[in-house]
Order: structure tokens, then C-alpha cells, then sequence
């Protein structure tokens, strides 16, 4: 070709391919979440506001507020997630610069066990993202089957399932 030749499949009027490249707004790694603000918002040790996506926790404060239930699951995301390693999902930006996302860990998608543990309800308005959000039963079982408990420290959160102990 740089000497002028054609090579066999081009004809003199065809025009190069253009190579499509797709922007993926969805990325996928492993974060460390220094604390969490209530039940679905946590910042990472880089300073990273996220938003967990597809779930809505009680509001600790403003208008809405339930400040109970609300700092419950805070607690309970903290307890799980402070000062740990998780896999993030990343979905997309909201509207005050949050990046939204999946969050897993140990194999275990957090937002599902936040709405398994009743800390949290699927919001239903952002719940597209998020394909086990539609069908979602409140079990958890199938998330963790794969990882039973041997040999292992575990102390207030467990699940047993099917006979089996699961941390959580």
C-alpha cells in the first residue's frame, strides 16, 4: 500500500474505515472507603463521594428526614465498608458530582444486602443500571454461596443459608 499497490478488497473510491470507538461511562476497580455518610452515600481514602446506586436510604437530615432508621444504616454501611477495600461499579456522575455506583465486597453487592437487611429500598427511578434490581427477591444466599466460611474470623455479621455460615 505505501508504494500506491491496492490491496484486494479496496477499490479506488472506497473511503478508509473509520475505527468506532464507544465512550463507556461504566468502569470497574477496587477502592478504599474511609467513611460513609448515611445508609447510600461514602467517600473513599482519594476523597471520592459516591453514591450507591440503584438503592435510597432514610434521609439524617433535611426536610424528609428519619434521623433513626437513617443512622442505622449508616452504621451498618460503615460497619461493612469503613476503612475496607471494595470493587466499585461506576455508573455514572449525578447531579452534585457524585460518582454513582456499584459497591462489592468478599463477592457480596452491597447495595443488595442493604435492601436484604431492610436498610434500604430499591429506588425504583434509578434502579436501570442495576439488572438485579428489577427481580430482586431479598435473598442473598446466591451471592455469598460461593464463599463459605472455613477457617475464617467472623464475628456479629453472618448469614446461614442452606445449612452453610456466611460472613458478611
Amino acid at each position: 500500500k505505501a508504494t500506491g499497490e491496492r490491496h484486494c478488497h479496496d477499490s479506488p473510491t472506497q473511503k478508509p474505515k473509520k475505527k468506532i470507538v464507544e465512550k463507556k461511562i461504566i468502569s470497574s476497580e477496587a477502592v478504599v472507603i474511609d467513611s460513609c455518610y448515611d445508609g447510600d452515600t461514602c467517600t473513599t481514602t482519594s476523597g471520592e463521594k459516591i453514591r450507591l446506586a440503584c438503592i435510597d436510604t432514610p434521609e439524617i437530615r433535611g426536610t424528609r428526614a428519619n434521623p433513626e432508621p437513617a443512622k442505622a444504616a449508616r452504621d451498618f454501611l460503615n460497619s461493612y465498608v469503613a476503612g475496607k477495600e471494595v470493587s466499585i461499579r461506576r455508573v455514572t456522575e449525578d447531579k452534585y458530582g457524585r460518582t454513582v455506583g456499584e459497591l462489592v465486597k468478599d463477592g457480596v453487592n452491597i447495595q443488595k444486602l442493604m435492601v436484604s437487611k431492610g436498610y434500604a429500598k430499591i429506588y425504583k427511578k434509578y434502579a436501570d443500571p442495576c439488572p438485579w434490581a428489577s427481580n430482586f427477591s431479598g435473598d442473598i444466599s446466591a451471592d455469598v454461596e460461593s464463599s463459605p466460611v472455613e477457617n475464617t474470623l467472623c464475628f456479629i455479621n453472618y448469614l446461614i443459608a442452606e445449612g452453610k455460615k456466611y460472613c458478611l
